[in-house]
């Protein structure tokens, strides 16, 4: 990851999860507003955690790293966004307010046109 930072001046991460296992990165991460696009089930089924309750997305998520929920390969993997999301949701433990956060990280940290993420933003908003 910090290859792709440095000498590539990546604006997001995909996965990234193992990020954790160095607290100088999750702090970079958090300060520059680098976002992961995390995978809780492709993490699972990969074998980059023993279970979904050993996934580091708390600790990502307490450290202020910008997180989003995503599907890698719904076909492969057996999962959809919102499932994704339900397991997000247990291992945040969120409410509606929380559940909103994590899909504005998503709408931020996507390279659609400002115009598209004005839209979501207000969608997310009328839905808390």
């Amino acid at each position: 990851m910090r290859g792709a930072l440095e000498a590539l001046g990546a604006e997001r991460i995909q996965h990234g999860v193992r990020a954790v296992e160095d607290p100088a990165l999750v702090a970079e991460l958090a300060a520059r507003g680098i976002p992961l696009a995390v995978c809780p089930t492709s993490n699972l089924r990969l074998g980059v955690v023993a279970s979904l309750d050993e996934h580091p997305l708390r600790q990502l998520w307490d450290a202020g790293v910008l997180v989003s929920v995503n599907t890698d390969d719904p076909g492969f993997f057996g999962c959809d966004l919102l499932g994704e999301y339900a397991i997000a949701g247990r291992l945040l433990g969120l409410d509606r307010a929380g559940y909103a956060r994590l899909a504005r990280n998503g709408v931020e940290s996507s390279f659609a046109p400002e115009a598209v993420k004005a839209e979501l933003r207000a969608a997310i908003a009328q839905w808390v």
